[in-house]
């Protein structure tokens, strides 16, 4: 096991921005290339032919891969939804996800739910006024935040927080949804 994959199961924080988007402009240009790649081969996946052989329901042979959204049931209710790519079936509609993706998104829940406290819980906007641009223009938006990975073919998670109107910054309401992030986005690299 890495030593990053060690820090993270013990539960110590590695910041994503520190490791990965401020350094050089180089290291910033190979992650917008690992991102592009990502988005690229999620692409090509989708409407693919599954490994799959046959529907376990109506025995159809067109399994087809496809982007799902499930909901996330965890503690934080502002972690709404893991998006994936699973396979299909073209006849009647069955959905089947492999189970190293089971158990990425069992990784993630246990991972929010350690950010979570009853505090860090409300939905409504927490911000009252912009750093940025000085407005008091908020609306409360699912945002989606890409989880880059070689391995895994989960893409994304949706998490409602607090956007500016007038100069489209984004508020995580809480410090904890943002180390939730970063520290997902950190797993998720290094899966």
């Amino acid at each position: 096991m890495s030593e990053d994959k060690a820090k993270l199961r013990k539960g110590i924080l590695v910041s994503f921005e520190e490791n990965f988007m401020n350094h050089s402009q180089n290291e910033r240009s190979n992650y917008q290339k690992r991102m592009d790649e990502f988005v690229s081969r999620q692409e090509k996946l989708c409407w693919s032919k599954s490994n799959i052989a046959f529907c376990h329901n109506c025995n159809s042979d067109k399994v087809l891969y496809q982007k799902l959204d499930f909901p996330l049931i965890t503690n934080n209710k502002r972690f709404k939804s893991v998006k994936l790519i699973g396979a299909v079936c073209s006849r009647c509609g069955e959905e089947y996800i492999n189970g190293q993706e089971v158990r990425h998104i069992e990784e993630t829940v246990k991972l929010i739910n350690s950010y979570c406290s009853e505090e860090n819980n409300d939905v409504e906007p927490s911000v009252s006024y912009c750093d940025v641009c000085e407005s008091n223009n908020f609306n409360n938006v699912d945002l989606e935040v890409f989880l880059i990975s070689i391995n895994s073919k989960i893409i994304s998670i949706a998490i409602q927080e607090d956007y500016c109107k007038e100069c489209n910054a984004v508020f995580y309401a809480d410090e904890s949804d943002q180390l939730a992030m970063q520290h997902l986005r950190y797993f998720f690299l290094t899966v």
